[in-house]
């Protein structure tokens, strides 16, 4: 097997325990009442340590999720927006 090969199955083994362990962690959040879109975009950037770090320092993880939000503008919250009953405008 030559070295690239070998590099290549490495980096294709990585990046999918970092989408393991990011399902993991939004599934976590959910259990945990937690926003696990916060969780796992705050968590993602550490790639291959992403539920460790989540795990060991969720600090960090919000700080980084706030970042995110203040630099995409983030998700719209649920706002309860009133709304007009609608009306039948044709007898029937």
């Amino acid at each position: 097997m030559s070295g690239q090969t070998l590099l290549t199955v490495i980096l294709v083994l990585a990046v999918l325990a970092w989408l393991a362990q990011l399902v993991w962690l939004f599934r976590y959040a959910e259990q945990q009442h937690a926003d696990p879109f916060r969780v796992v975009s705050g968590a993602a950037i550490f790639f291959i340590a992403a539920a460790p770090v989540a795990m060991r320092s969720p600090g960090l993880v919000e700080r980084l999720a706030d970042f995110w939000d203040r630099l995409f503008g983030g998700r719209p919250q649920a706002v309860a927006v009133p709304r007009v009953p609608a009306r039948l405008l044709i007898n029937g």
